[in-house]
């Protein structure tokens, strides 16, 4: 039975997207490049107007410096399809070569509606059936205005909101994928969470960041089979829908290995650089005090990060191999997610979207914690924000989705300390807090010094805070388990 907050939540988180999506996105009017919102709109241009085997391949038709495709094969074909629709709504929307940097009121009303398409068909969809899945047969019984807020406050997640309606990606696509993966997983679907995992691998690449637990969950589940012939069916019919799957989407790029080595330099561009723009990751944060671009090359720093980060990995790796239960995978997806982020090669600031979305699926055991980093990783895009004119919707958004959750959650322990250890938690987080209020302002309000005009030293300050928030939910797992 579905309670009512259920259907005003869904309409709220309906009514918040659509209302961010009046703001600007990025590269609105800003030739000859624009932004993420002509790439996606020039994928669809690319993919109606050639051949399935063009797409990826630099010619006179497809000029790969001018919005290549970058993304695996699933994100094509969904470009494909919305192209298709917006071909017989006006074909002036992708017309090859003329309809470069095109923008318009229903241009941009059918993009937006793209994206609330496919969010609701796979990414809401995700969110209400993994807190049923969860919160089915707890003791004592979940009351279901508990699993309606619960879901509610998943989807309005204003990271993702500005991301997806704000600046333009489909990041719910992925992210949606990922928690159907998780679903699929308590369910004891093994197979089936192998083949969706496989479409999110597929549709953005950044799906990578949660490989590595779901890979030694699923390998752990395989050699808990009774004996050595359902453990060797259990790992053969798991890999094999693995490799269907793909071989299935690289059905037109498996023709020849250049064909194969030409999708794969597109998908992982090493050229690029080991960060983007003003990500509040380790590189980013080192390079304020040590600029490591002029004493590395972008091939050691490569080797670098790829050896920082699975090093990193191995202990929670380890953890869900060892004890492959679902509380164990959460922790460990919300561990090698920001692991990717702080410490592997050409990392964007919209990346910190695959941690917070798993920050939340733990919200109803470490509520003030999940509060905490949704907040700061929502801060951390703060840069991103100011570029394409979105501050208006991030401090609205922000303040919202804070009075929602407290509200929700009701009173925390931490305002009234009854130890040091919460006194000092309490002043940490409003010290936080306002940290994140005075900076923002001050990023608003205070120009940069002239000869450092992308200084942005507080990303010092963001990188530290949100490790640790992770710490944190860490050291509270590990009280629990004591």
């Amino acid at each position: 039975m579905l309670d009512n907050v259920w259907y005003f939540g869904n309409l709220l988180a309906v009514l918040l997207r659509w209302m961010t999506g009046q703001h600007s996105y990025s590269g609105e009017s800003s030739p000859p490049m624009f932004g993420d919102y002509e790439a996606q709109r020039h994928w669809m241009e690319v993919t109606v107007n050639l051949e399935t085997n063009q797409w990826y391949t630099n010619s006179t038709d497809n000029d790969l410096l001018y919005w290549g495709l970058d993304y695996p094969p699933l994100t094509a074909y969904h470009s494909y399809l919305n192209g298709k629709i917006a071909q017989y709504l006006n074909p002036l929307w992708v017309e090859l070569h003329t309809s470069r940097g095109f923008e318009s009121y229903y241009h941009k009303i059918f993009m937006r509606s793209t994206v609330l398409a496919v969010d609701l068909l796979i990414y809401f969809t995700a969110v209400y059936n993994y807190w049923s899945i969860y919160m089915k047969g707890m003791v004592p019984e979940v009351k279901p205005r508990d699993k309606a807020v619960n879901c509610v406050i998943s989807l309005l997640n204003p990271a993702l909101i500005l991301i997806d309606y704000g600046h333009f990606q489909y990041n719910c696509v992925s992210l949606g994928l990922v928690i159907w993966t998780l679903n699929c997983l308590m369910s004891g679907y093994h197979i089936t969470a192998a083949i969706v995992f496989s479409l999110a691998l597929n549709y953005k690449q950044m799906s990578l960041y949660y490989a590595f637990p779901i890979f030694w969950y699923l390998l752990s589940i395989c050699f808990s089979q009774r004996n050595k012939l359902k453990q060797l069916i259990k790992l053969v019919s798991i890999s094999m829908a693995v490799i269907f799957t793909f071989v299935i989407l690289w059905l037109p790029y498996i023709h020849s290995i250049e064909s194969i080595f030409q999708l794969l330099n597109r998908i992982f561009p090493f050229n690029r650089g080991i960060y983007e723009d003003k990500v509040s990751n380790f590189w980013f944060s080192l390079s304020i005090l040590i600029k490591i671009k002029n004493f590395f090359t972008d091939s050691s720093l490569a080797k670098m990060s790829l050896l920082t980060t699975v090093v990193a990995l191995m202990p929670s790796s380890y953890a869900v191999f060892k004890k492959p239960t679902i509380d164990n995978l959460k922790y460990s997806l919300i561990n090698s997610s920001l692991i990717f982020f702080l410490f592997s090669f050409q990392v964007h600031e919209k990346s910190i979207l695959m941690v917070s979305i798993c920050v939340l699926l733990l919200m109803d055991k470490h509520p003030l914690c999940c509060l905490w980093f949704v907040v700061i990783s929502t801060f951390s895009l703060q840069p991103l924000l100011i570029k394409d004119s979105l501050m208006i919707p991030y401090f609205s958004l922000i303040i919202f989705f804070i009075c929602v959750y407290t509200n929700a959650f009701g009173d925390f322990d931490i305002w009234h300390p009854i130890c040091w250890r919460e006194r000092t938690v309490m002043i940490t987080f409003i010290s936080s807090m306002v940290g994140c209020l005075l900076l923002s302002i001050g990023a608003l309000t205070i120009p940069a010094p002239k000869r450092l005009p992308d200084i942005h030293a507080f990303e010092v300050y963001k990188m530290p805070n949100t490790y640790h928030k992770t710490t944190v939910l860490s050291s509270a797992k590990k009280r629990k388990q004591i």
